[in-house]
């Protein structure tokens, strides 16, 4: 891991009134070029949740890029497995979709999260598992009703904008808007199992390697939450879900914004 180099980022949280070395000293940007908190183990709940909300800001002041056509998950059969780590930068709720007492509508649901700088962090192909750690693009959106598992290991997952989601799933294609704008065939991930949702805090005994802790005092400052159904042949099967807007700028606001500097550039 290397510290953080980027003035802009370090300018942002110093116009916040945080002071250089503690940004510095716990904002890291790994070898492949992924950027967010690497936090000391020693810190509190609530410390770990203030600077999840740091992380927030951060994320929701940048600029939203239009995707790409995310050819890299092309490499993968449909029945891989891919896991994709990102930080949650955004929520979209569907208004309009009521849910049936049966359930029998969910998949009509068109919740959606937003993941910016998302990496492909490992592979399971049918020779194994495959530690990847690469940057697949700008960001992904992962559609709520398809998210149907999580981590069998954990009966509650929150998820809220500023933490560091990992999520695996299948790569699937469809048509939408991808490299220079072009409409066209685009690759994205279905069938989603929630592993983990929170902010990256350092190992006790190696400070290379990290966990993920979520056990923050999020408050009202959450996006999605989810309950693992306990029956034993559920297998990490969700059996309830909720969400809510968020407490930060829309992606949309962050639209507004390129347009304004894009219209800054012509000016001059």
């Amino acid at each position: 891991m290397t510290k953080l180099k980027n003035r802009q980022i370090e300018r942002f949280f110093r116009n916040k009134g945080n002071s250089k070395l503690l940004v510095t000293e716990n904002w890291l940007v790994d070898k492949g070029g992924q950027s967010s908190f690497m936090l000391d183990w020693r810190l509190s709940p609530k410390q770990i949740n203030e600077f999840r909300i740091k992380q927030a800001e951060m994320f929701t002041a940048k600029e939203y890029s239009e995707s790409s056509s995310r050819m890299l998950l092309n490499n993968y059969d449909k029945t891989d497995i891919v896991c994709i780590s990102g930080i949650v930068s955004d929520v979209v709720v569907d208004k309009d979709f009521v849910l049936k007492k049966d359930g029998s509508n969910f998949k009509q649901n068109k919740t959606r999260l937003l993941i910016d700088n998302p990496y492909i962090e490992w592979v399971v192909t049918k020779y194994g598992k495959q530690c990847v750690r690469r940057k697949l693009d700008s960001h992904i959106w992962f559609y709520v009703d398809e998210i149907l598992h999580m981590n069998p290991k954990k009966d509650k997952l929150t998820v809220s904008i500023g933490d560091m989601m990992m999520m695996a799933g299948r790569v699937k294609e469809y048509y939408g808007r991808g490299d220079y704008g072009v409409k066209a065939i685009k690759y994205g991930l279905g069938d989603l199992v929630l592993i983990d949702s929170g902010m990256q805090v350092r190992s006790r005994v190696d400070k290379e390697k990290y966990t993920i802790v979520s056990n923050y005092p999020r408050k009202d400052d959450w996006v999605l939450k989810c309950e693992r159904n306990l029956n034993s042949e559920a297998k990490g099967r969700i059996s309830a879900i909720r969400y809510r807007e968020s407490l930060y700028p829309s992606y949309k606001e962050r639209m507004t914004i390129n347009k304004l500097k894009v219209g800054r550039k012509f000016e001059k």
